[in-house]
């Protein structure tokens, strides 16, 4: 027969931990929500930039341009985006396992750029070459943030301390929806005018030249991209922890309710047996 105090005890631990994560549930759902408009009010304006940036890439000569000219991938470089911290739910697991899957034997060979704890953590264990690790952008993210980043890997493409940089991270799509995806980020490729858009050639004077502002506007463009990549992991991990601690404060519940009907049997198991000894004292006092 269990114990009554030891169920109390453990209803008392549960509904404990139940205010806990009802708590970071409420925290979790109020900068998701800020995530959200973030990664979302940023969205046309990363589609515009690259709208123009297509447009004068159809203008120049893009041998001239070494973030655009392709080569051999003998060196590859992942810039990798995840949480500072866990209690996410599946989120770490599914960047981590897609990521390995997606780089498979060659994992040990790249040169990994990690944004987040749980990326540098998770590339220490497994004994990957970690390039660079920044940190702390979950306490709040410019578009300047990005810059030291933007720097190392056009500069390390440059020099030709890699071939090939690619992007990896968790892409928002609705609160219960988070999406692993990967980006190709340099050499920059694609830039072709996109469907659909209606300027001509002729309705642009382009001073000092195509060229010019295609290298003034190049850097912003890769700014953009790490920028808005990060904000949808942002938004991608307040959702899921938020989802996650809904899920466990339900659970506590649910736990709770057993836990309380368990002590209401043991309680009732306990009377019945007081009142089956009082009535059998009872009846051998009147025999005698």
């Amino acid at each position: 027969m269990a114990n009554l105090k030891v169920i109390r005890r453990r209803i008392k631990t549960a509904r404990n931990i139940s205010q806990i994560t009802k708590a970071m549930e409420m925290v979790a759902a109020s900068k998701m929500r800020r995530a959200q408009i973030q990664a979302l009010a940023s969205r046309p304006y990363a589609g515009k930039i690259y709208e123009t940036i297509a447009y004068l890439g159809a203008k120049i000569k893009k041998e001239n341009h070494p973030l655009l000219q392709k080569r051999e991938i003998k060196k590859k470089a992942v810039v990798v985006i995840s949480p500072d911290k866990g209690l996410c739910g599946g989120l770490n697991t599914n960047l981590f396992r897609s990521l390995r899957r997606l780089t498979g034997e060659e994992f040990s060979r790249i040169q990994f750029i990690t944004v987040g704890k749980k990326a540098r953590d998770y590339i220490l264990r497994n004994r990957g070459t970690l390039l660079a690790e920044f940190t702390g952008f979950s306490r709040g993210l410019t578009s300047s943030d990005v810059q030291p980043i933007v720097k190392l890997l056009a500069d390390g493409f440059r020099e030709g301390q890699f071939d090939q940089v690619s992007l990896y991270y968790m892409h928002f799509e609705n609160t219960l929806s988070q999406k692993p995806t990967a980006l190709n980020l340099l050499p920059i490729v694609g830039l072709e005018t996109p469907a659909g858009l209606k300027t001509t050639p002729a309705d642009y004077l382009l001073e000092p030249g195509a060229e010019a502002i295609f290298e003034w506007l190049l850097p912003y463009y890769l700014e953009m991209i790490l920028y808005q990549s990060i904000l949808e992991a942002l938004a991608s991990e307040q959702s899921a922890r938020m989802v996650a601690m809904k899920n466990a404060t339900d659970n506590v519940a649910d736990i709770v309710f057993e836990l309380n009907l368990n002590y209401n049997k043991v309680r009732q198991q306990i009377i019945t047996n007081e009142i089956a000894e009082i009535a059998s004292v009872s009846t051998a006092s009147a025999e005698n």
